[in-house]
Order: C-alpha cells, then structure tokens, then sequence
C-alpha cells in the first residue's frame, strides 16, 4: 500500500539531533490562545485529589463512576501513540488526543501517570500519533496491553516505519503526525503531552476506528 507524505514544514522545522538531549520543558505552549498570559501555570499540586473509593465524589460533587459513564458515551478516534530514541522505542493505544491549535499546528495527548512510558516520552522528546482504521482494532488491544505481549514483541505486529522524528508509523493508519514534544502538564491522573506537529503522512481513507460505550464502532 502507497502512502503519500504532505510535508507540512521546512528543512528548518526538523527535529535536531540537540533535542534528544534537552531537558523536559515547562509550562504550556506561549500561543495557546486560550490561556490567560497573566495567569500563573497551572501544576500538578493545582488539583483536587482524586477521590479514594470507586465511586466517590470529587469536590464538585461529581462522583467518578458517573463521570466514567458519560465520557463513554463520547465517542472518540482510536490512536496509536509512539515514540523512539535513545530513551527507547514504545507506545500506547490512546483516545484522549486532540489539536490544539493549527498556528503553530499543535496537538496534545493524555498518558497515564503510573505508565513507565512516561519518562521514556519525555526523554525522547518526540512522538508520533497514528490514527487507525478499523482493519486494525486487533492493534488498539496489542498496544492497549490486553494481549500481554512485552512492548517489542507489539512492534512485530503491523507495518512500522519511523517518521522524520523517529517515531515509529503504521502504514496502515488513516493519519500519522510526526510531532516534537514541546511541553508537558501532570493534571490529576495523567500527564499531558503538547506536541508540535512538524510532519503530516496521510494514508488510505479507509474506514475509521472509533470507541464509544466501552466498545469498538467503524465509521
């Protein structure tokens, strides 16, 4: 299967070598327009606690069990989130993604705190997202961790092929972005990735897999 490459940036817009070595930074992106310039950053310690019993509630009132049941019924794009350098090659099947901004073009996406992928992203400081088609679900539930297989045993399911900034692509996937990660927030449970989008690879538009009421849905 063919899959043609938009560049969506210059030469100049490359993820260096010099970055691998770069401490995380801080803070949200400056051209976050929806972020009040005077405002301090929000932290980890910003947060409430997260309630101790399964349904508890949390300060607003809001019990967890409840909030689960109304996020399940928005339904979300099914995404393959990588990453590879000298930290090592790993990812994650994730829903909790969406654009920022396209000025600079910005994503973000949502990786649980307790994953010991989390300091293998930061220290890469790239990543790719791949949204998939339905022929791949068996993929979501490689890389969601429910088949058991160690994380280079999952690579060797699929067509992998590393994107600009190392990140590893699926051939198969409806989008690949190649991102830089740019900054990162611990909120509550999960850290937040913001990541610039320096290269964009569009493949077949075949149907797209979706999960919506704790199932897989093709549109």
């Amino acid at each position: 299967m063919s899959i043609h490459a938009f560049r969506a940036s210059s030469a100049r817009h490359r993820r260096p070598d010099s970055y691998r070595g770069l401490p995380p930074l801080r803070g949200f992106l400056n051209s976050v327009e929806t972020m009040n310039a005077t405002a301090e950053p929000m932290r980890s310690t910003d947060w409430p606690e997260k309630a101790t019993a399964a349904g508890g509630t949390s300060p607003t009132g809001v019990g967890r069990q409840a909030f689960r049941e109304a996020m399940s019924r928005i339904a979300s794009s099914v995404h393959i989130v990588t990453t590879d350098g000298f930290a090592g090659r790993c990812g994650f099947t994730a829903t909790a993604f969406t654009s920022v901004s396209d000025d600079p073009p910005t994503v973000l996406v949502c990786l649980n705190r307790s994953s010991p992928q989390n300091p293998v992203f930061k220290a890469n400081g790239t990543f790719g997202v791949n949204t998939l088609a339905a022929a791949d679900r068996p993929l979501a539930d490689v890389f969601a961790g429910r088949t058991g297989l160690h994380m280079a045993e999952r690579f060797r399911h699929g067509d992998w092929r590393p994107l600009a900034g190392g990140a590893p692509a699926l051939a198969s996937a409806r989008v690949a972005l190649d991102c830089r990660l740019t900054s990162y927030v611990e909120a509550a449970t999960h850290t937040i990735l913001f990541g610039l989008v320096t290269d964009v690879v569009f493949g077949d538009p075949n149907p797209s897999l979706l999960y919506v009421c704790r199932d897989y849905r093709t549109l």
